[in-house]
């Protein structure tokens, strides 16, 4: 027998102000399961190890299921949790944070990615929202195989997001958590169901644009990341801001970056592609004020570019090499 479900409507808040207050609460979500309790919730929230919700959604979610797994046999889960952090303080990393506070998200935020969602789920599918924090879609007669199927079109859809194409653009660095169950296969109470939720199965970032202001860096970096060290060694070294974070260049580049940027458009543009996480390019430049070739590479890549100044010779010698 198919059950026929209507999909909750979104959370309506007409007012901006609302909105940014949402944007600026603390995310305080915890795991589905109960059987998580036992391990250090900071850690994991830190580290992206688990998919968190929100404890009215985790009601929500169990009310619902309970339902269902009296009609069902066969039913499959996903959960999707969003969050924002702010960026780094420009500091040595010896005085950073333990950690930096994740915040939710905007509500505008969480409607456009359910947009890409939608395009997936079937209408028989129950979408459970939570505003500002993610979203829980229930999958009735959905096996192993076909969530897994689903699972990675959704995350394909949202892949194809970039912070710069978010309206309005994204100001803080945006984490998607995307975790996945199938009962009975990875569970056959619901507890154990949802603790096979919890786990990552698939993670994206989205990172501001840096923003080109003499004085400015605040493109969101990775507290360990070389280039945060070398801007921190490069500000005490100067005793002012820099307008582009500094970055000591390798001697060669690596294959998959190089097919980035072509060799002609590198040696016109004198730039050098020297790092890739995800939708972001770092490029070392000679002017990396540039605006003409910062347009030029995000057009050719299709990518965020995030660059950085370098030694001019180290440059001149990476590009005295072919490819």
């Amino acid at each position: 027998m198919t059950i026929h479900m209507k999909k909750d409507a979104p959370l309506q808040l007409s007012s901006s102000t609302v909105q940014q207050q949402v944007a600026m609460d603390p995310c305080y979500c915890n795991p589905l399961s109960s059987l998580h309790t036992d391990l250090n919730r900071e850690a994991q929230q830190e580290s992206d190890m688990l998919v968190l919700a929100a404890p009215e959604l985790n009601s929500r979610v169990r009310m619902r299921l309970q339902e269902l797994l009296e009609h069902i046999d066969t039913l499959s889960i996903i959960l999707l949790h969003v969050s924002q952090v702010e960026p780094p303080p420009i500091v040595p990393p010896s005085q950073l944070p333990p950690r930096r506070q994740h915040y939710h998200a905007p509500e505008g935020l969480l409607d456009q990615l359910m947009v890409n969602v939608h395009r997936v789920v079937r209408d028989d599918d129950q979408v459970l929202l939570q505003t500002g924090s993610g979203a829980a879609l229930l999958l009735p007669h959905v096996d192993s195989q076909g969530v897994y199927r689903i699972l990675e079109r959704i995350y394909r859809s949202l892949d194809l997001l970039q912070a710069e194409t978010v309206i309005p653009p994204l100001t803080r660095e945006t984490s998607i958590l995307l975790g996945s169950a199938s009962y009975p296969e990875q569970g056959r109470t619901l507890e154990q169901l949802l603790y096979a939720t919890g786990a990552v199965t698939h993670r994206l970032v989205l990172r501001p644009v840096l923003a080109l202001q003499q004085g400015s860096a605040t493109g969101a970096v990775e507290d360990d990341d070389p280039i945060y060290e070398h801007t921190n060694k490069t500000m005490q070294a100067d005793k002012m801001s820099p307008s582009a974070p500094f970055m000591h260049l390798p001697k060669a580049l690596s294959h998959h970056l190089k097919r980035l940027i072509p060799y002609h458009m590198a040696q016109e543009l004198q730039c050098a592609p020297v790092g890739r996480d995800q939708h972001r390019l770092t490029v070392a430049m000679a002017d990396p004020t540039d605006g003409n070739a910062l347009r030029l590479l995000a057009e050719y890549t299709s990518m965020t570019i995030f660059p950085v100044s370098c030694e001019e010779e180290a440059l001149r010698a990476l590009l005295t090499k072919r490819w």
